[in-house]
Protein backbone atom coordinates (compact mmCIF):
# COMPACT_ATOMS: atom_id res chain seq x y z
CA UNK A 1 0.00 0.00 0.00
CA UNK A 2 1.27 3.37 -1.03
CA UNK A 3 2.47 5.80 1.84
CA UNK A 4 -0.70 8.43 2.63
CA UNK A 5 0.14 11.87 1.76
CA UNK A 6 1.44 13.86 4.28
CA UNK A 7 -1.03 16.92 5.13
CA UNK A 8 1.37 19.17 4.52
CA UNK A 9 2.52 18.28 1.23
CA UNK A 10 -1.04 17.80 0.90
CA UNK A 11 -1.99 21.13 1.47
CA UNK A 12 0.23 22.34 -0.46
CA UNK A 13 0.12 20.12 -3.39
CA UNK A 14 -3.76 21.37 -3.39
CA UNK A 15 -3.10 25.11 -2.98
CA UNK A 16 -0.27 24.65 -6.08
CA UNK A 17 -3.05 22.83 -8.67
CA UNK A 18 -5.64 25.66 -7.03
CA UNK A 19 -2.90 28.12 -8.32
CA UNK A 20 -2.22 26.65 -11.43
CA UNK A 21 -6.15 26.47 -12.36
CA UNK A 22 -6.85 30.33 -12.01
CA UNK A 23 -3.14 31.18 -14.12
CA UNK A 24 -4.82 28.95 -16.40
CA UNK A 25 -7.83 31.11 -16.81
CA UNK A 26 -5.58 34.42 -17.10
CA UNK A 27 -5.98 35.52 -13.78
CA UNK A 28 -2.69 37.05 -11.36
CA UNK A 29 -2.26 35.08 -8.70
CA UNK A 30 -0.21 35.68 -5.55
CA UNK A 31 1.04 33.67 -2.88
CA UNK A 32 0.75 35.95 0.39
CA UNK A 33 2.15 33.65 2.59
CA UNK A 34 4.83 32.93 0.89
CA UNK A 35 6.16 36.33 2.15
CA UNK A 36 4.22 36.77 5.50
CA UNK A 37 3.77 33.77 7.32
CA UNK A 38 0.83 34.32 9.33
CA UNK A 39 -1.99 31.90 8.42
CA UNK A 40 -4.57 33.52 10.25
CA UNK A 41 -4.59 36.80 8.49
CA UNK A 42 -3.26 36.17 4.76
CA UNK A 43 -4.87 34.12 2.49
CA UNK A 44 -3.51 30.95 0.70
CA UNK A 45 -3.73 33.03 -2.70
CA UNK A 46 -5.02 36.48 -3.75
CA UNK A 47 -6.11 36.02 -7.60
CA UNK A 48 -7.00 38.90 -9.72
CA UNK A 49 -8.16 39.40 -13.12
CA UNK A 50 -9.93 42.89 -14.11
CA UNK A 51 -12.17 44.23 -11.51
CA UNK A 52 -12.58 41.10 -9.41
CA UNK A 53 -10.42 40.45 -6.42
CA UNK A 54 -10.79 36.95 -4.36
CA UNK A 55 -8.70 35.96 -1.30
CA UNK A 56 -8.90 32.44 -1.32
CA UNK A 57 -8.69 29.81 1.25
CA UNK A 58 -7.81 26.17 0.14
CA UNK A 59 -8.77 22.90 2.24
CA UNK A 60 -7.87 19.73 1.28
CA UNK A 61 -9.94 16.92 3.05
CA UNK A 62 -8.08 13.29 2.64
CA UNK A 63 -11.51 12.14 2.63
CA UNK A 64 -14.21 12.85 0.23
CA UNK A 65 -16.77 12.37 2.61
CA UNK A 66 -19.75 14.69 3.70
CA UNK A 67 -19.20 14.47 7.42
CA UNK A 68 -15.35 15.11 7.15
CA UNK A 69 -15.49 17.57 4.19
CA UNK A 70 -18.62 19.30 5.63
CA UNK A 71 -16.57 20.65 8.86
CA UNK A 72 -14.06 21.59 7.05
CA UNK A 73 -15.55 23.92 4.53
CA UNK A 74 -17.18 25.65 7.54
CA UNK A 75 -14.15 26.41 8.75
CA UNK A 76 -12.93 27.61 5.49
CA UNK A 77 -15.30 29.97 4.77
CA UNK A 78 -14.83 31.53 8.12
CA UNK A 79 -11.57 32.39 7.07
CA UNK A 80 -11.66 33.32 3.96
CA UNK A 81 -14.03 35.83 5.09
CA UNK A 82 -11.77 37.21 7.73
CA UNK A 83 -8.78 37.15 5.36
CA UNK A 84 -10.47 39.25 2.68
CA UNK A 85 -11.46 42.17 5.00
CA UNK A 86 -7.79 42.16 6.17
CA UNK A 87 -6.69 41.94 2.65
CA UNK A 88 -9.03 44.78 2.29
CA UNK A 89 -8.00 46.72 4.94
CA UNK A 90 -3.82 46.55 4.06
CA UNK A 91 -4.51 47.22 -0.15
CA UNK A 92 -3.91 50.81 -1.54
CA UNK A 93 -5.38 51.88 -3.50
CA UNK A 94 -8.50 50.11 -1.74
CA UNK A 95 -10.00 47.40 -3.08
CA UNK A 96 -12.83 45.61 -2.80
CA UNK A 97 -11.25 41.94 -2.60
CA UNK A 98 -13.81 38.91 -1.84
CA UNK A 99 -14.00 36.22 0.06
CA UNK A 100 -13.41 32.37 -1.53
CA UNK A 101 -12.93 28.92 -0.04
CA UNK A 102 -12.36 25.74 -2.10
CA UNK A 103 -12.11 22.63 -1.03
CA UNK A 104 -9.80 20.59 -3.14
CA UNK A 105 -10.55 16.63 -3.27
CA UNK A 106 -9.74 13.50 -4.76
CA UNK A 107 -13.11 12.83 -5.62
CA UNK A 108 -16.11 14.73 -6.12
CA UNK A 109 -19.46 13.03 -6.74
CA UNK A 110 -23.12 14.85 -7.10
CA UNK A 111 -24.28 14.34 -3.98
CA UNK A 112 -21.28 16.07 -2.60
CA UNK A 113 -21.02 18.53 -4.69
CA UNK A 114 -24.51 19.13 -3.94
CA UNK A 115 -24.32 19.28 0.12
CA UNK A 116 -21.41 21.76 -0.53
CA UNK A 117 -22.73 24.21 -2.28
CA UNK A 118 -26.11 23.82 0.02
CA UNK A 119 -24.20 24.39 2.89
CA UNK A 120 -22.21 27.31 1.87
CA UNK A 121 -25.55 28.64 0.76
CA UNK A 122 -27.16 28.54 3.12
CA UNK A 123 -24.53 29.58 5.93
CA UNK A 124 -22.31 32.10 3.95
CA UNK A 125 -24.25 33.08 0.83
CA UNK A 126 -21.55 36.14 0.98
CA UNK A 127 -18.72 33.92 0.51
CA UNK A 128 -17.98 32.35 -3.28
CA UNK A 129 -17.64 28.97 -2.85
CA UNK A 130 -15.13 26.49 -5.12
CA UNK A 131 -14.89 22.39 -5.38
CA UNK A 132 -11.78 21.48 -7.23
CA UNK A 133 -10.99 17.61 -7.80
CA UNK A 134 -8.21 15.53 -8.81
CA UNK A 135 -10.65 13.65 -11.18
CA UNK A 136 -11.24 17.02 -12.55
CA UNK A 137 -14.57 18.64 -11.32
CA UNK A 138 -13.98 22.23 -11.34
CA UNK A 139 -17.16 23.80 -9.83
CA UNK A 140 -17.00 27.65 -8.56
CA UNK A 141 -20.05 30.01 -7.47
CA UNK A 142 -19.49 33.45 -7.13
CA UNK A 143 -19.13 36.72 -9.45
CA UNK A 144 -16.52 36.12 -12.62
CA UNK A 145 -15.50 32.76 -12.02
CA UNK A 146 -18.47 31.50 -14.17
CA UNK A 147 -15.69 30.50 -16.63
CA UNK A 148 -13.92 28.28 -14.19
CA UNK A 149 -16.41 25.27 -14.64
CA UNK A 150 -15.67 22.34 -16.19
CA UNK A 151 -16.02 18.48 -15.71
CA UNK A 152 -14.90 15.35 -17.43
CA UNK A 153 -16.51 13.95 -20.67
CA UNK A 154 -16.94 10.88 -18.70
CA UNK A 155 -19.11 12.52 -15.44
CA UNK A 156 -20.84 14.70 -18.27
CA UNK A 157 -22.25 11.31 -19.81
CA UNK A 158 -23.14 9.95 -16.70
CA UNK A 159 -25.38 13.39 -15.45
CA UNK A 160 -27.04 12.67 -19.35
CA UNK A 161 -24.95 14.95 -21.11
CA UNK A 162 -23.91 13.16 -24.42
CA UNK A 163 -22.18 16.55 -25.88
CA UNK A 164 -18.78 16.61 -25.04
CA UNK A 165 -17.33 19.87 -23.59
CA UNK A 166 -16.20 22.23 -26.35
CA UNK A 167 -13.01 24.18 -26.13
CA UNK A 168 -12.54 27.61 -27.19
CA UNK A 169 -9.53 27.33 -29.84
CA UNK A 170 -9.24 31.57 -29.31
CA UNK A 171 -9.41 31.83 -25.82
CA UNK A 172 -6.74 34.19 -24.13
CA UNK A 173 -4.65 31.40 -22.81
CA UNK A 174 -4.97 29.93 -26.39
CA UNK A 175 -4.43 32.80 -28.22
CA UNK A 176 -1.25 33.17 -26.17
CA UNK A 177 -0.17 28.95 -27.23
CA UNK A 178 -0.49 30.07 -30.49
CA UNK A 179 1.77 33.10 -30.19
CA UNK A 180 4.40 30.74 -28.37
CA UNK A 181 4.15 27.80 -31.35
CA UNK A 182 4.43 30.36 -34.36
CA UNK A 183 7.24 32.23 -32.90
CA UNK A 184 10.07 30.68 -34.21
CA UNK A 185 8.40 31.60 -37.73
CA UNK A 186 8.50 35.49 -36.83
CA UNK A 187 11.07 37.79 -37.46
CA UNK A 188 13.66 37.83 -34.24
CA UNK A 189 12.07 41.26 -31.89
CA UNK A 190 8.37 40.91 -32.79
CA UNK A 191 6.83 38.20 -30.19
CA UNK A 192 7.98 38.18 -26.95
CA UNK A 193 8.06 33.86 -26.60
CA UNK A 194 10.60 31.57 -26.99
CA UNK A 195 11.83 30.62 -30.36
CA UNK A 196 11.70 26.96 -30.19
CA UNK A 197 10.54 23.69 -31.60
CA UNK A 198 8.18 21.16 -29.43
CA UNK A 199 7.75 17.52 -30.17
CA UNK A 200 4.92 16.81 -27.38
CA UNK A 201 2.62 19.28 -25.39
CA UNK A 202 5.06 19.00 -22.23
CA UNK A 203 7.37 20.78 -24.23
CA UNK A 204 5.35 23.73 -25.24
CA UNK A 205 3.79 23.77 -21.81
CA UNK A 206 6.93 24.54 -20.03
CA UNK A 207 7.73 27.31 -22.77
CA UNK A 208 4.92 29.17 -22.60
CA UNK A 209 4.05 28.66 -18.81
CA UNK A 210 0.85 26.85 -18.24
CA UNK A 211 -0.36 24.26 -17.40
CA UNK A 212 0.24 20.61 -19.21
CA UNK A 213 -3.11 20.06 -19.29
CA UNK A 214 -3.93 23.46 -20.58
CA UNK A 215 -1.38 22.84 -23.48
CA UNK A 216 -3.03 19.30 -23.57
CA UNK A 217 -6.35 20.67 -24.40
CA UNK A 218 -5.24 23.21 -26.60
CA UNK A 219 -3.50 21.10 -28.85
CA UNK A 220 -6.27 18.55 -28.87
CA UNK A 221 -8.70 21.26 -30.36
CA UNK A 222 -5.82 23.11 -32.27
CA UNK A 223 -6.15 19.11 -34.21
CA UNK A 224 -9.50 18.49 -34.09
CA UNK A 225 -10.20 21.64 -35.70
CA UNK A 226 -7.63 20.76 -38.84
CA UNK A 227 -4.78 23.06 -37.98
CA UNK A 228 -1.94 20.58 -36.40
CA UNK A 229 0.34 17.99 -37.61
CA UNK A 230 2.87 16.01 -35.73
CA UNK A 231 5.77 14.90 -37.67
CA UNK A 232 8.81 15.85 -36.87
CA UNK A 233 7.66 18.70 -34.14
CA UNK A 234 4.08 20.22 -33.55
CA UNK A 235 3.25 22.21 -36.68
CA UNK A 236 0.64 24.31 -37.26
CA UNK A 237 -1.15 23.92 -40.52
CA UNK A 238 -3.33 25.60 -42.74
CA UNK A 239 -2.41 28.92 -41.34
CA UNK A 240 -4.21 31.45 -43.80
CA UNK A 241 -7.47 29.89 -42.62
CA UNK A 242 -6.24 30.18 -38.79
CA UNK A 243 -5.62 34.01 -39.16
CA UNK A 244 -9.00 34.88 -40.62
CA UNK A 245 -10.23 33.18 -37.89
CA UNK A 246 -8.26 34.11 -35.68
CA UNK A 247 -8.91 37.96 -36.10
CA UNK A 248 -12.58 37.22 -36.92
CA UNK A 249 -12.92 35.80 -32.65
CA UNK A 250 -11.12 39.60 -31.73
CA UNK A 251 -13.94 41.45 -32.88
CA UNK A 252 -15.37 41.82 -29.84
CA UNK A 253 -15.79 45.40 -28.66
CA UNK A 254 -13.34 46.62 -26.10
CA UNK A 255 -13.83 48.53 -23.05
CA UNK A 256 -12.14 52.03 -23.93
CA UNK A 257 -11.48 55.32 -22.30
CA UNK A 258 -10.09 58.26 -24.24
CA UNK A 259 -7.82 60.16 -22.42
CA UNK A 260 -6.57 63.68 -22.03
CA UNK A 261 -3.37 65.21 -20.36
CA UNK A 262 -4.41 67.70 -17.23
CA UNK A 263 -0.82 69.46 -17.91
CA UNK A 264 0.30 70.00 -21.40
CA UNK A 265 3.63 68.61 -21.51
CA UNK A 266 6.34 69.33 -24.74
CA UNK A 267 6.99 65.71 -25.23
CA UNK A 268 4.52 62.21 -25.66
CA UNK A 269 2.16 61.13 -23.19
CA UNK A 270 3.02 57.57 -23.81
CA UNK A 271 6.65 56.64 -22.28
CA UNK A 272 5.56 58.19 -18.71
CA UNK A 273 2.07 56.41 -19.06
CA UNK A 274 2.95 53.29 -20.58
CA UNK A 275 6.29 53.51 -17.35
CA UNK A 276 4.23 53.83 -14.60
CA UNK A 277 1.83 50.64 -15.43
CA UNK A 278 4.79 48.59 -14.48
CA UNK A 279 4.05 45.36 -16.85
CA UNK A 280 0.44 46.16 -16.75
CA UNK A 281 0.47 49.06 -19.48
CA UNK A 282 1.61 48.64 -22.97
CA UNK A 283 1.27 50.36 -26.03
CA UNK A 284 -0.87 49.13 -28.78
CA UNK A 285 -2.92 49.55 -31.94
CA UNK A 286 -1.62 51.56 -34.56
CA UNK A 287 1.36 53.30 -32.22
CA UNK A 288 2.82 49.80 -31.63
CA UNK A 289 2.85 49.31 -35.45
CA UNK A 290 5.22 52.57 -35.91
CA UNK A 291 7.20 51.57 -32.51
CA UNK A 292 8.14 47.88 -34.38
CA UNK A 293 8.26 50.08 -37.74
CA UNK A 294 5.63 49.30 -39.82
CA UNK A 295 3.61 52.19 -39.34
CA UNK A 296 1.29 52.93 -41.90
CA UNK A 297 -1.57 55.34 -40.18
CA UNK A 298 -1.24 58.57 -38.65
CA UNK A 299 -3.40 61.09 -36.46
CA UNK A 300 -4.92 58.63 -34.49
CA UNK A 301 -4.47 58.94 -30.68
CA UNK A 302 -2.16 55.70 -29.03
CA UNK A 303 -3.80 53.13 -27.68
CA UNK A 304 -2.65 52.36 -24.39
CA UNK A 305 -3.46 48.64 -23.46
CA UNK A 306 -4.02 48.18 -19.32
CA UNK A 307 -5.34 44.88 -17.38
CA UNK A 308 -8.17 47.32 -15.91
CA UNK A 309 -9.49 50.81 -16.62
CA UNK A 310 -8.47 52.90 -13.92
CA UNK A 311 -10.26 54.17 -11.25
CA UNK A 312 -10.78 58.09 -10.75
CA UNK A 313 -7.97 57.97 -7.63
CA UNK A 314 -5.44 55.71 -9.19
CA UNK A 315 -2.33 57.29 -8.24
CA UNK A 316 -0.16 55.80 -11.52
CA UNK A 317 -3.36 57.34 -13.65
CA UNK A 318 -2.79 60.96 -12.20
CA UNK A 319 -1.52 62.80 -14.98
CA UNK A 320 -4.59 62.68 -17.38
CA UNK A 321 -8.13 62.50 -16.63
CA UNK A 322 -11.14 61.17 -19.01
CA UNK A 323 -11.39 63.58 -22.32
CA UNK A 324 -15.24 64.36 -22.07
CA UNK A 325 -15.05 66.95 -24.10
CA UNK A 326 -11.12 68.13 -25.66
CA UNK A 327 -10.09 65.50 -28.14
CA UNK A 328 -8.07 62.79 -26.52
CA UNK A 329 -4.45 63.00 -26.33
CA UNK A 330 -4.34 59.03 -25.51
CA UNK A 331 -6.98 56.15 -25.33
CA UNK A 332 -6.98 53.21 -22.59
CA UNK A 333 -7.91 49.96 -23.65
CA UNK A 334 -9.01 47.56 -21.21
CA UNK A 335 -6.96 44.23 -22.41
CA UNK A 336 -10.00 41.25 -23.01
CA UNK A 337 -7.35 39.02 -23.32
CA UNK A 338 -4.57 40.04 -20.90
CA UNK A 339 -2.32 37.13 -20.86
CA UNK A 340 -2.22 37.01 -24.53
CA UNK A 341 -1.23 40.90 -24.72
CA UNK A 342 0.82 41.12 -21.63
CA UNK A 343 3.13 37.85 -22.15
CA UNK A 344 3.44 38.44 -25.85
CA UNK A 345 5.02 41.76 -25.23
CA UNK A 346 8.14 43.25 -26.05
CA UNK A 347 10.61 45.76 -25.30
CA UNK A 348 11.30 48.63 -27.59
CA UNK A 349 13.05 51.61 -26.74
CA UNK A 350 12.55 51.18 -23.17
CA UNK A 351 8.54 50.29 -23.06
CA UNK A 352 6.50 47.60 -23.50
CA UNK A 353 4.93 47.27 -27.20
CA UNK A 354 1.93 44.79 -27.95
CA UNK A 355 3.91 42.31 -30.46
CA UNK A 356 3.28 42.01 -33.86
CA UNK A 357 0.51 39.34 -34.04
CA UNK A 358 -1.42 41.19 -31.92
CA UNK A 359 -1.55 44.81 -33.49
CA UNK A 360 -2.40 43.10 -36.92
CA UNK A 361 -5.41 41.38 -34.78
CA UNK A 362 -6.22 45.21 -32.87
CA UNK A 363 -5.96 47.29 -36.15
CA UNK A 364 -7.99 44.86 -38.78
CA UNK A 365 -11.32 46.03 -37.87
CA UNK A 366 -10.59 49.69 -36.68
CA UNK A 367 -12.49 52.39 -38.63
CA UNK A 368 -9.51 54.97 -39.30
CA UNK A 369 -8.04 53.04 -42.18
CA UNK A 370 -7.09 49.95 -39.94
CA UNK A 371 -7.79 47.54 -43.03
CA UNK A 372 -4.89 49.04 -44.91
CA UNK A 373 -2.51 48.67 -41.61
CA UNK A 374 -3.51 45.31 -41.09
CA UNK A 375 -2.94 44.13 -44.97
CA UNK A 376 0.69 45.77 -44.57
CA UNK A 377 1.35 43.71 -41.44
CA UNK A 378 -0.08 40.70 -43.25
CA UNK A 379 1.66 40.47 -46.49
CA UNK A 380 4.97 41.72 -44.66
CA UNK A 381 4.94 39.62 -41.49
CA UNK A 382 2.38 36.65 -41.75
CA UNK A 383 1.52 35.87 -45.32
CA UNK A 384 5.45 34.71 -45.55
CA UNK A 385 4.33 31.96 -43.17
CA UNK A 386 1.48 30.82 -44.04
CA UNK A 387 3.03 27.97 -46.11
CA UNK A 388 4.04 26.32 -42.59
CA UNK A 389 7.57 26.47 -41.12
CA UNK A 390 10.77 28.42 -43.13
Amino acid sequence: MPPKTLPASRSQEAESLVGELFRDHGWKTDFPREIHSDPNTNPDILVTQGRYVYAIEVKAPAESRADRVIPILSQALLQAKFQAKYTRSKSYPPAEVRPLAVICLDHANPGLIEQIMNFSEKHAPEVAVGIVSHDGIRRFIGPGLEGMNEEPEDVAHFRGTSTPQVVNLFSDLNQWLLKVILAPDLPVGLLSAPRKRYISGAELAYAADVSRMSASRFLKQLKHEGHLEHSRYLTVVRREELFRRWSAANMRPTPEQPMRALIPMSGSLVRPLVSSGGGDACLGGFAAADALNFGHVSGVPPHIYVRKLPSSNDPRWQMIAPARTHKPDVVLRQALNPESVFRGAVKQDGILVTDIIQVWLDVTHHPSRGAEQAELIYQKVLAPITKGPH
